[in-house]
């Protein structure tokens, strides 16, 4: 996903999404909402926010600590942060 997502390929970078097949762990949702995002694909992502909410409630104020538990470039990270905010979930900056 990522590196599909890195090199602006988001037609594959959606086909990884949807593979990724985790919906217990808060990834799952996650990156389709990144993708859904970058795709202008709005209503999509909108539910793939519901969905993440669900399974990780606290998102807004922990998201940027999780997903830099696994992603350790800061571009990076902060492209997929601004992709949460365009679907409309604003995560803490810490």
């Amino acid at each position: 996903f990522f590196y599909f997502y890195n090199q602006e390929r988001y037609a594959e970078a959606y086909q990884e999404a949807h593979r990724f097949q985790m919906p217990q762990f808060f990834w799952d949702p996650l990156l389709r909402v990144a993708i859904l995002s970058r795709m202008g694909r709005e209503k999509e992502a909108a539910r793939a926010v519901e969905e993440l909410l669900h399974l990780r409630p606290d998102f807004s104020s922990s998201g940027r600590f999780l997903i830099s538990c696994y992603i350790k470039f800061d571009r990076l990270i902060d492209a997929i942060s601004a992709d949460l905010r365009q679907a409309g979930l604003t995560i803490s900056l810490r």
